[in-house]
């Protein structure tokens, strides 16, 4: 994929278990001068800082229109903020995520310890 254009990789969850600086700096390499496509799913916010917010999809809790872009986004702006933003106060197109409540956690906690 780094080397030849005709060459698409999906990776599922390429952060788990590479550090976070690592991560950052083979995204950035990839980005500026890899040939091929990658498309990667990732639970660390790292790559919002260093790829270009065109080439990110963020998924939605709508299944009827599971991936978009985040709107209102400048040049100049944190995608990690913008989008931690979204998660917490709304204001995009979809739902992120669905609300989570500390108390249905606590819940879940408890019952998982019976067993």
């Amino acid at each position: 994929m780094y080397n030849d254009s005709s060459v698409l990789i999906a990776i599922d969850e390429l952060d788990a278990g590479v550090f976070e600086t690592l991560l950052g700096a083979l995204l950035h390499t990839i980005e500026e001068t890899g040939k091929g496509q990658l498309i990667f799913t990732s639970h660390n916010l790292r790559p919002l800082e260093v790829l270009d917010k065109k080439n990110i999809v963020f998924t939605t809790a709508n299944p009827d229109n599971r991936y978009i872009r985040l709107k209102n986004v400048k040049d100049r702006n944190n995608l990690r903020d913008i989008y931690i933003r979204a998660l917490n106060l709304g204001g995009q197109d979809e739902e992120l995520s669905t609300e989570m409540h500390e108390v249905d956690i606590r819940r879940s906690l408890r019952k998982a310890g019976k067993y």
